[in-house]
């Protein structure tokens, strides 16, 4: 690790703990990632619960689903 990889990394953490308490009143409580106390599965319940009640009330919707994961494994390159 080279210094500078240190010092990004201190600032990093001081920054983080200076906003982690305010990122509730910040974020929706929709966004999962990230914060404490607020799970990923959390997520995946919220839309199944979404597609359900579209299903159930008869509602015309489209679903969009974006792979987080690999846009951001193709951002990198």
């Amino acid at each position: 690790m080279t210094n500078r990889d240190g010092q990004y990394k201190i600032l990093s953490k001081a920054l983080c703990r200076k906003v982690s308490p305010h990122l509730n009143k910040i974020l929706h409580c929709d966004q999962f990632a990230g914060i404490k106390n607020r799970h990923m599965s959390t997520a995946s319940i919220s839309t199944f619960a979404v597609l359900n009640h579209i299903k159930d009330h008869d509602i015309q919707a489209q679903l969009i689903s974006f792979d987080i994961k690999s846009a951001l494994r193709l951002a990198k390159k």
